[in-house]
């Protein structure tokens, strides 16, 4: 892999507000990314995302 990346937004769900789907919780991440950089899905080239170690 190579060639140049950009972070343009972060975002994360309410932290300790359990009770939904690792889906929605993804689904509430995205959201704020976007809206942090400022842009909409359609301008979205490439998607990476993780999660905390449970437990």
């Amino acid at each position: 892999m190579s060639g140049d990346v950009a972070v343009l937004g972060a975002g994360m769900h309410p932290w300790g507000k359990w009770g939904r789907g690792f889906v929605t919780y993804g689904r509430i991440a995205a959201h704020a990314a976007l809206a942090d950089a400022g842009i909409g899905w359609p301008e979205v080239r490439s998607v990476v995302g993780a999660q905390t170690v449970r437990g």
